[in-house]
């Protein structure tokens, strides 16, 4: 067979696979481009080796044609194929298929990589009853209220949504409170409530309450101005800048703190693997 015999069977058989291609479904139609864009490429190659004057030999015809043959079978995947190998959390294969993984952050300030879904999806996974009584009338009616609230006040002063929904859910027992903060207080990061009694601070609402714990997280992790204005009362109290990661916050936001950051970590790490399907690499502390 000639060369121009060879890349008369290629394209003939890219031809006739298209023509099978059944592409009312727009979810898989990226997969279709994909696959095109390869033998196109293909044909590409093959024209330049002709140009040069390059001899492919029939075993090299036959690995090309292959190729094209595969490249548009995967294109032409039934609709959703690929989506639903890339939700199979427990396979390596679809691993391979997700975008690369954020790095597990200890810092609280950044861009979040957890969605408020998620955030929702952990607590449900708990157990425990959502206080919607308490929290109906302050702005929080469901737990996915409470979750998109944290993540709204979190990126307006670029805090970590996941280390305030973490601190949140470690400083009043997944919302069940029970300790010196009671639910009507609208306090979800134990601010004033210190070990000599104190009670706390009180908010009106939900959101004016995680907004008082972002801007002390933002206290003690930055220098930046607040976006917004003070309504912790605390806020002068912190020396600037002084704890960048939820590590440095034992000791400061809690005394004496031990163990207090590894325990917002393993919240942090459970939202990261409901998020991603995979628990995170993460690294030692010095």
């Amino acid at each position: 067979m000639t060369e121009e015999q060879q890349n008369d069977a290629i394209r003939e058989r890219h031809k006739q696979a298209v023509n099978e291609l059944k592409v009312s479904d727009t979810s898989y139609k990226p997969q279709l481009v994909m696959g095109l864009a390869l033998v196109a490429l293909l044909a590409i190659v093959v024209g330049v080796g002709s140009m040069m004057g390059g001899v492919s030999s029939s075993s090299s015809a036959n690995e090309q044609s292959a190729a094209t043959t595969q490249a548009v079978q995967t294109a032409s995947a039934e609709p959703g194929a690929v989506q639903d190998k890339a939700a199979g959390a427990s396979s390596s294969e679809a691993f391979q298929l997700l975008p690369d993984l954020p790095p597990f952050p200890f810092e609280i300030m950044g861009e979040s990589t957890i969605s408020p879904d998620t955030m929702a999806a952990l607590y449900n996974k708990r157990g425990v009853e959502y206080p919607a009584e308490e929290f109906a009338e302050d702005g929080a009616a469901t737990i996915e209220e409470y979750c998109q609230l944290c993540a709204e006040e979190a990126a307006a002063e670029g805090v970590r949504a996941e280390v305030l929904f973490a601190q949140a859910m470690h400083e009043t027992a997944w919302l069940q409170f029970g300790n010196q903060v009671s639910a009507d207080q609208n306090n979800f990061g134990g601010l004033g409530a210190v070990n000599s009694g104190g009670e706390g601070e009180r908010f009106p609402d939900v959101r004016t309450g995680l907004r008082a714990q972002v801007q002390h997280l933002k206290a003690y992790a930055s220098t930046e101005d607040l976006k917004y204005e003070i309504v912790d009362t605390r806020f002068e109290l912190v020396e600037r800048g002084c704890a960048p990661t939820v590590h440095d916050l034992g000791g400061r936001w809690a005394y004496p703190g031990d163990g207090y950051g590894e325990s917002l970590v393993v919240i942090m790490a459970d939202l990261y693997e409901i998020e991603y399907g995979q628990r995170p690499e993460i690294p030692a502390i010095d």
